[in-house]
This record gives structure tokens, sequence and C-alpha cells, in this order.
């Protein structure tokens, strides 16, 4: 697994941009012909208290079309892994503020009969004036399902359906903490387009039970450098297709499987409890050199998890969250990979750069196991009648075991939400604390702890 790869960033290209183009007008046009061909009776929703971005196709709201848009704008301080340079050449800083458009979407859903449905969603990631020609916007999901049954469904598509992890397919305008669970997505940009794939999928609920199989495409990694007993994601093994799947008991109210992301928190509106488990499994997906000579062998993600929301007050308007995960992951011997989320800095002296290189990238998934734990609790609402919105405060901490590492690998952040309006108006403050990892050698060892506090505004429009 590759070192200090670039997280949910897509380099972009003017044959990218013009595919784009040519994808939305297509999109608007297929828009048009239902409205055309639908039903006459199709009018935009104006009712109080109903979304205005939806068009329904029925009295019963069964079949419809609706919009939706979000954004997460961060204002940042990072204290800088040593050696860091903000431009290629620049001069080497130990501490940047920098204010970034985190993640910006656009989505229509599409319900065409009770049983199908289509789903388009565009956007970018990580858009500041350092790196803004990093950032295009792309068509991440294109996909459509049909339900047979509440126990069967099947779709396929470019889209998020993942397995192994509850938070494999991460609901990012629906996280507790501030940002993803990575220790979950060890092959981000590797082996997908921001954690998107082209693959098929059956899910279903059989009582408490719920399932996921996908069968998916991966993505080509591109040239890598295998090392001396150093593993690496490889496009010269097998060309087979990846599996996934993940399975969870329900033991109270069930959660929504209509799409592939699960909320980190449901603000006291539902009792969950649910215990998973998943794998993932790609033949002859890594690859290391013995002696100079090649060795492939298969990507193995394993995961158990548990996930509890739950109201305390009657009314459930207080709640305690909680996710405990256990990740192992065999990608091959000593495989490990640095990540910078949205990194501030992209490029590092050699002669002064420790082994997380450049920004605010530190070791984060690798061959190897991980405990990995976030919680948070719901306060009532403040002022009279909640017009002041609700604090939630949380954790995270995750603790890693890396073949490649010669010491465990411990970092965790702190913060507060303010739910001014739920999800869809949600601001918070949040300081996060990492090792830094120096190499002599022979061992590779943590030398010093680095932090970076972030201000986070989210708005959601749906």
């Amino acid at each position: 697994m590759e070192l200090n790869r670039p997280v949910e960033n897509s380099p972009m290209t003017p044959h990218i941009f013009l595919e784009n183009q040519k994808i939305l007008i297509a999109a608007g046009s297929v828009l048009l012909c239902l409205l055309a061909l639908g039903v006459p009776e199709a009018r935009a929703e104006s009712e109080p208290g109903k979304n205005p971005l939806a068009i329904y196709f029925n009295d019963e709201h069964t079949r419809f079309i609706k919009f939706g848009a979000w954004t997460q704008v961060w204002g940042r301080y990072t204290d800088l892994n040593p050696g860091s340079r903000r431009k290629n050449g620049g001069e080497i800083e130990s501490s940047v503020t920098d204010f970034t458009i985190r993640r910006l979407r656009g989505s229509m859903n599409i319900q065409a009969t009770e049983h199908a449905m289509g789903f388009l969603q565009i956007g970018f990631n990580n858009w500041n004036s350092e790196y803004h020609d990093d950032a295009d916007i792309e068509l991440l999901d294109a996909f459509v399902q049909y339900k047979f049954s509440d126990a069967f469904s099947v779709g396929g598509g470019k889209s998020i359906w993942t397995g192994f992890s509850r938070y494999s397919a991460p609901p990012a305008n629906q996280l507790l903490t501030l940002d993803l669970v990575f220790a979950a997505i060890p092959t981000l940009n590797l082996t997908d387009e921001t954690l998107r794939n082209y693959g098929v999928w059956v899910k279903g609920q059989v009582s408490g039970l719920d399932y996921r199989i996908i069968v998916f495409d991966p993505e080509d990694v591109g040239d890598r450098n295998p090392g001396e007993n150093k593993s690496v994601l490889t496009d010269n093994g097998s060309e087979d297709y990846g599996v996934s799947t993940y399975v969870k008991w329900q033991f109270f109210d069930k959660e929504s499987n209509h799409m592939p992301t699960s909320p980190a928190t449901y603000l006291g509106k539902k009792k969950v409890l649910n215990i998973g488990v998943g794998y993932e499994f790609r033949p002859d997906a890594v690859e290391h050199l013995e002696q100079g000579e090649s060795v492939f062998g298969d990507l193995k993600l394993w995961a158990i998890d548990v996930f509890a929301d739950i109201p305390l007050a009657r009314d459930k308007r207080t709640a305690v969250t909680v996710y405990a995960a256990f990740f192992d992951y065999d990608a091959g011997p000593n495989a490990l990979r640095n990540l910078g989320v949205n990194n501030p800095a992209k490029f590092v002296d050699p002669a002064q750069a420790s082994f997380n290189g450049p920004g605010n990238a530190y070791p984060l998934t690798g061959t190897g196991q991980t405990i990995y734990l976030q919680a948070g609790y719901l306060f009532r609402p403040m002022g009279r009648g909640g017009q002041l919105g609700q604090l939630q405060p949380f954790f995270d901490f995750q603790s890693s075991d890396f073949d490649h590492l010669d010491e465990q690998m411990n970092a965790w952040s702190v913060g507060v939400n303010w739910l001014i309006r739920g999800m869809e108006s949600k601001l918070s403050l949040g300081y996060q604390n990492r090792p830094v990892f120096f190499s002599n050698g022979t061992r590779v060892e943590e030398g010093e702890r680095k932090g970076m506090s972030v201000l986070q505004y989210q708005h959601w429009f749906k």
C-alpha cells in the first residue's frame, strides 16, 4: 500500500471535465424526458414543511424525483510534519492556517416505481486557494436498484456500495466526528474513485438480519514500486473482481438499507443496537519482492463492529452514541499507508522529513490490526422551544498494531457539534492529535506528536 497518496482528490484534465459536462447534459435530458413522458399530474411540491425540490408523480408520493445538495467548509490550524512545504521548492513551514471547501455535493434521487429507483450524485473534495487545480467536479454515483421484497433487492452501477464494516461506506454528511473513519477505508483513491467502484450487489433484511453482498471491478492502481518484503497494491496480478460483504443483526429499531450509507448518529430519533461482521477479498491484488522476484498475494480485509445509538429520555431529546470496531487487514508483508486528509502541505524536504511524509499525514492503514472507538452524547435542546439547537460532544480513538511499525500507532480527537438544525445546519469544532514516526534505517518509532484544530460548518439542503 503506497505511502502519502493524496486523499479524496482527483486530478483535473480537460478530457474528464468535458466528459462530466456530457454526463450532466445527459442527466438533464433524462430528467426532461421523465417530466414529459412520466405523469401529467407531476408537480413541484409546495406544501408547507415539504421538500421544495421534490417532484411527485402520484398522490401517495411513492413516485418522485428529489434533489439535494450539501457542503462542508473548514477553517483549520495545522501543526505540520517536519520539513513540510506547501509549494514545491517553497520555504519549510512548521504550521499553517487555511480555509477549505472540504466537500460539495449535488444529488438527484429518482423513484420511478414503488420498486425501482435510481441515484445520481456529483461533487468534489478539498478545494482551497493553494490546491484548487486538483479539485474537479466528478460524477460520484450513478446507480439503479430494484426491490423485489424487503428480503431481496438487486442493484448496479457506480456507487459507494461496499461491505466489510459499517463505515466502509461512510455517511459523510451524517457524521458524529469531524471526518470519516479512515481506518475503515484502506483502499481509498487507490482501487476506487473517491470510494466508488463499478459493480453489482444484492441486499435485504430478514427479521433483524441485514445483509449486503457486492461484486465490484476495482480501479487500476497504476505504477507501483514493490520493495523487498514490502507490499503494495498492484495491477500486475489477477484482473478478477473483488467481493465485499457485510452482515449485521439489529436488536432494536431497524435501520434503512435503501441507500449504501448508515448514519453515525440518529440524534435520539431511533433506538439502535447492531453487531456486524464483514469481509473483502481480491485475489493476487498485492505484490512484494523476495530476492528481487515479484510475489503476489491476496488482499484480505475483515472487521467486526458494534453500533449503539440509544435515547436516554422518554421524549428522545438526549442520546448516547457509541461505535467500536476491530479491523484485521492482510495487504501483504509490511504494507503501510500514510494518509494526509485534506493535506495542507504536499511537499517535504527529504533532509528533514519524518517517516510520516508532508503536511498532516500519518500511518492510518496497513497490514495489521486496529481497534477503533468513537462516542458522543447529545444534550437537550437549548433555548425556548429548542430554538438554539443542541450540543453533542464527541471523541474518537484509533490504536493500530501495524507490521511495518515498531511501536503502536495511537491517534485521537475530541470535539463538539452544535446542531443548529440537526444535520442540516451544523457547526463543529474539533482537535486531532497524531503521532509522528521517524525511521533510523532499522526501526520505525514515534518521535513526537502534532495537532490539528478544525472549525467546520455543514449545510444540507434536502
